[in-house]
């Protein structure tokens, strides 16, 4: 048998969620296949070529409600997957479960669950009283204090809700960032150092990461890079918006005789034309007429996740991929998508005051790791849009899409950008810091015993440190030659000084 391009030996039974997919050809992609043996195995589970098998124990009955409850048990929580399942599950099979199993964990969840997705009510009474069971396993994913139900004795914690919602597993990567105190690490950074200082380290990683920011976009034009990083530091100050977002893709795109400005009327998709200016997609945003909808949630989803308190770094990331996915935009998303990391960090106050860390140069450092986080979650998704080439030589939507833009794994996203914020705190502020710290050592030392112009003595500092602490011939004869040559060994050994020695550490 062959199931999502994958061989499944004849002696494996597809369960759980692929058992679904297999039976009902759901559209839906599964990233953990489940399969259950016809004979006893070794070991209760076992991982095979990106296939886990468990023992036949494990499923007793190949009702499609044994399918369902083995998911909930034993597979990642899926609500893109889930809402499919429960929307084609006999109605009879559930009541029956539940009038058998009234306090059963997985019988409330799935009572839950089918009660909101079909909006029809079975005609049960309430669950009796008893202790109440949250959606989602607190220990496995991040949550929030939830929402509950008297009537199914469930608290929804999930961090959206049950219409537009991502899910983020507690990996051993995740835990560790959530158990340090990044802001003690900061506090120490900012405290000790000069104010001014650190306003010139935050000017130079604003610039940094705005150039980084267009040049993954393959663009660099100087003026637009200066302006761009001029607006990143106004982030946090504004409420999160449509007409907000639409604000910043206006201060992107200048030019608007080529580029639909605000949320676009036409398709949108990442990827190259061939020769006859086909599209070829690697992904395709969300359809027109699915937009407004899809941000007025995700608007309402980034507020939820700052009233429960959940971290500011998972919180911008959460937003910023669902935004990039979603693509509202004919132009401008990817830079909005980055800026939306920076304005959440700054709105959730993780930055001290003025601060701002280099995102886009982590990720153009890293941009196959940055595209491969994108694509891991995109690619697959493909295969579950139909679409055509429209008059325009665009892309048209044909099949409902919108549920591929409300349900996510965010996991692998938040651990980028985890790994990002890490890099930042550990190393690149403090190299930062370091930096201007030895550049205003050598600068003064070398005004102490030679007359220069400011701006000719920073040009000198850094074209010796840059050549290895050396000035060149090249530079010495055209622009230095006026140095003697014991002038020009002791600014060196200045430099050298001045920049191998440590001012600065945590």
């Amino acid at each position: 048998m062959i199931f999502q391009d994958k061989i499944i030996d004849d002696k494996l039974s597809l369960i759980g969620y692929s058992y679904f997919i297999k039976k009902y050809k759901l559209k839906c992609y599964l990233r953990q296949i489940s399969c259950i043996s016809e004979k006893k195995i070794s070991k209760s589970i076992i991982l095979n070529n990106g296939i886990y098998i468990f023992d036949k124990r494990y499923l007793t009955s190949h009702k499609d409600i044994n399918h369902l409850i083995f998911a909930l048990k034993h597979e990642n929580f899926d609500l893109l997957i889930l809402k499919q399942i429960i929307l084609i599950i006999s109605k009879r099979e559930v009541k029956e479960y539940i009038i058998e199993n009234p306090t059963g964990i997985y019988a409330r969840k799935i009572f839950y669950l089918y009660e909101h997705f079909n909006n029809d009510k079975i005609n049960i009474n309430d669950i009796p009283k008893c202790k109440t069971i949250d959606l989602l396993d607190s220990n496995k994913y991040i949550t929030t204090k939830g929402s509950y139900s008297k009537r199914h004795k469930v608290n929804e914690n999930l961090l959206g809700n049950l219409d537009f919602s991502p899910v983020i597993r507690k990996t051993k990567k995740i835990e560790n960032y959530l158990s340090q105190d990044f802001n003690k690490k900061l506090s120490y950074i900012i405290g000790g150092s000069d104010k001014r200082l650190i306003e010139r380290a935050v000017n130079f990683l604003t610039l940094a990461d705005s150039r980084s920011s267009f040049e993954i976009e393959g663009e660099n034009n100087s003026n637009d890079i200066n302006r761009w990083s001029k607006i990143i530091m106004q982030a946090g100050k504004n409420i999160l918006s449509i007409n907000e977002l639409e604000r910043l893709q206006n201060l992107i795109i200048k030019d608007n005789r080529f580029i639909e400005k605000g949320i676009r009327s036409d398709g949108v998709f990442l990827g190259e034309r061939d020769s006859y200016n086909e599209p070829i997609p690697e992904f395709i945003g969300a359809k027109p007429t699915d937009i407004k909808q899809l941000l007025l949630q995700l608007i309402v989803l980034n507020k939820e996740l700052e009233e429960n308190n959940i971290n500011a770094v998972i919180n911008a990331a959460i937003i910023a991929f669902a935004f990039i996915y979603i693509h509202p935009f004919a132009d401008g998303n990817g830079r909005i998508h980055r800026y939306l990391l920076h304005h959440i960090l700054a709105h959730r106050k993780f930055y001290h005051k003025g601060l701002l860390f280099p995102i886009s140069t982590f990720m153009l450092d890293n941009i196959d790791q940055y595209r491969a986080v994108l694509q891991n979650h995109t690619k697959p998704l493909m295969d579950y849009i139909d679409w055509k080439v429209d008059v325009n030589k665009n892309v048209e939507v044909l099949n409902e899409t919108v549920d591929l833009y409300k349900y996510f794994d965010c996991t692998e996203s938040c651990e980028f950008i985890i790994e990002c914020i890490e890099l930042t705190i550990q190393n690149e502020l403090p190299k930062e810091i370091e930096y201007l710290k030895s550049f205003d050592i050598a600068e003064n030392k070398i005004k102490e015993f030679i007359e220069m112009p400011n701006n000719t003595i920073k040009q000198l500092i850094i074209f010796i440190y840059q050549n290895n602490y050396i000035l060149s011939n090249k530079r010495r004869k055209k622009q230095f030659a006026n140095l003697s040559n014991n002038e020009v060994e002791k600014i060196e050994s200045i430099i050298k000084y001045s920049f191998t020695s440590r001012h600065f550490s945590i």
